[in-house]
Formats: C-alpha cells, structure tokens, sequence
C-alpha cells in the first residue's frame, strides 16, 4: 500500500497492519468487480479517483478543515 498517508494514520491511531490488509482486499474488489468493466464510461474517471482517495486524502482534507477550526 501506499506509504504517503502512513504517518496519518498512525496520528489517527490506526492499526496500520490491519488498515492494508483492508485496502488492499477493497483495492482488488474494486478493481475486480468495477474497473475490469468492459465499456466503463471515461465519465467514472473521476469517481475512481475519489474512491482511490477515500482512505487517504479525503481524510487528510477532513482533518485540514477540523484544524481549521470549523467542529468538523
């Protein structure tokens, strides 16, 4: 799994072991189930970014606006 969310996750308090086995079993049904669709619209490009991006940078963002101070 990808490393650049690594020192997040662990502030978050995370068990790390069990959080890649987790995307790693997502990233492969994902993978299986929607992205190995034949005729995939170019449309869902943005789609698969965000649900690649779920674990990992919307959390970071979630995270950005509570410090902020918005009671996220």
């Amino acid at each position: 799994m990808s490393t650049q969310w690594t020192e997040m996750w662990k502030g978050l308090g995370l068990d790390l072991a069990a959080h890649d086995a987790l995307l790693e079993a997502l990233s492969k049904g994902y993978q299986d189930i929607f992205l190995s669709q034949e005729k995939r619209p170019e449309g869902m490009e943005y789609f698969n970014f965000v649900m690649s991006e779920v674990h990992g940078l919307r959390i970071k963002e979630l995270l950005d606006e509570k410090a902020g101070g918005l009671g996220l």
